[in-house]
């Protein structure tokens, strides 16, 4: 077999998106040429593509013994593979591997912030906030995090009375929501917030501060400034300390109006709000929950924004009521879920918002989540009423709707 030949045909069938013919194909190259890594590393980007995370992280450990073992070692692409294992063994949920490849390449480069960060992720999903929360600082110096205001002294968590901090959001709008619950921890500690928040938490959030404001609205004067996702580190944050108590959002009294008086029709049956999609692709349709509208006793209606909404133009009539044309913002959002009797939501903002006003929520998670949940729980310790529902396996969604139905048709039974 030509290599050079087999090559260009395997990238044709790349170019084609003829996945399957291509990593076949890349598998009978390193059969037949087993000490090229050139090979070994185009069959490993097929399996990745393809979401087979334990032949990719075979490949990659291939590769990695190719590179050691050559006369001339190369070690910038061999650190470069050592990261990309890393991102594979966390695909695959080998959180604690993954953490043991960036040690080595943090060891070759130890300032590299994508990488420092990474692995403070790594260490948050599995729990362990002693080393999780310091490191996670490192996100500050990557791409991540951009426009903060460097003009002022950054604060140290010590007492700040008769001054005042300003305090930045970061992130996504679900970010914001979790950790406004530490405001009061730093009001107590001295005098005026000014907390930056994006638009649409505005009017929410408009009691947490002394002075809520817009991001790339006109900053007031102040003497500190603090991003919000490092309170945690700031205040030490262990997994017996995080502060619970909910709800510690309050919805202003003139949202939601128009949702609410819709709510107000169905108060005979079990209400349950539904996201199925959010800014993270979750690979999750309307289409996929209709096992859950034939249960008797319950009554649907969508929360959802954004372009996923146009999937209600072809639900089957009367099975789900939209509300979430009626939300400006995410206070109108907040009106109606209080009005809820159940939150059934993907990884997104809705779910933290749930979460923060201490109503019954059950978050939809995929194989590896977001950090923030850890792993193996079914709870949360930063949402009481918040209850996890996990992909037993990469995309599998199936197992997670049928264990719904069944909660749901218990939840019912109960009530009856």
């Amino acid at each position: 077999m030509n290599p050079d030949k087999t090559i260009i045909k395997l990238r044709s069938l790349v170019t084609s998106r003829r996945l399957p013919e291509a990593r076949d194909l890349s598998i009978s190259l390193t059969r037949s040429h087993p000490q090229n890594a050139t090979i070994w590393r185009m069959r490993g980007d097929l399996h990745l593509q393809l979401g087979e995370f334990e032949s990719a992280i075979e490949c990659i450990q291939r590769i990695i013994m190719l590179l050691s073992s050559a006369s001339s070692i190369e070690h910038t692409m061999l650190n470069e593979m050592y990261h990309l294992l890393a991102t594979v063994f966390y695909k695959a949920g080998r959180v604690s591997e993954a953490i043991n490849a960036l040690d080595r390449f943090l060891s070759v480069e130890p300032d590299h912030a994508d990488a420092r960060a990474f692995r403070a992720i790594c260490h948050l999903l599995s729990g362990d906030f002693q080393q999780g929360w310091p490191e996670y600082e490192w996100r500050l110096k990557t791409r991540l995090i951009a426009g903060s205001n460097v003009d002022r002294p950054r604060w140290d968590g010590q007492a700040f009375v008769g001054k005042t901090i300003l305090i930045e959001r970061e992130q996504g709008h679900g970010d914001t929501m979790q950790f406004v619950r530490y405001l009061h921890k730093v009001k107590s500690l001295g005098g005026t917030i000014i907390l930056v928040c994006q638009p649409a938490l505005q009017r929410l959030l408009r009691n947490c501060a002394d002075h809520v404001i817009r991001q790339n609205e006109l900053t007031p004067s102040y003497d500190f400034r603090i991003s919000l996702m490092s309170l945690p580190n700031l205040f030490h944050t262990s997994l017996d300390t995080i502060p619970s108590e909910a709800p510690y959002l309050k919805v202003p009294r003139e949202a939601g109006t128009r949702a609410v008086s819709i709510l107000a029709d169905h108060k005979r049956v079990l209400r349950a709000g539904l996201v199925w999609a959010g800014t993270t692709n979750h690979d999750l349709t309307l289409r996929q929950f209709n096992e859950l509208f034939s249960i008797k006793g319950i009554k649907f209606f969508s929360l959802q924004k954004g372009d996923a909404a146009a999937e209600l133009k072809s639900a089957t009539p009367n099975t789900i009521i939209e509300l979430g044309h009626t939300f400006e913002d995410f206070a109108d959002t907040g009106a109606a879920i209080k009005e809820l009797d159940l939150v059934i939501s993907v990884d997104t903002a809705v779910a933290h918002l749930a979460g923060a006003l201490g109503k019954p929520v059950w978050t939809l998670l995929p194989f590896v989540p977001d950090w923030r949940w850890m792993l193996g729980r079914e709870d949360t310790p930063w949402y009481p009423t918040m209850r996890l529902f996990r992909q037993p396996a990469p995309g599998n969604w199936s197992s997670v709707i049928r264990r719904l139905a069944g909660e749901l048709k218990a939840l019912v039974g109960n009530r009856e």
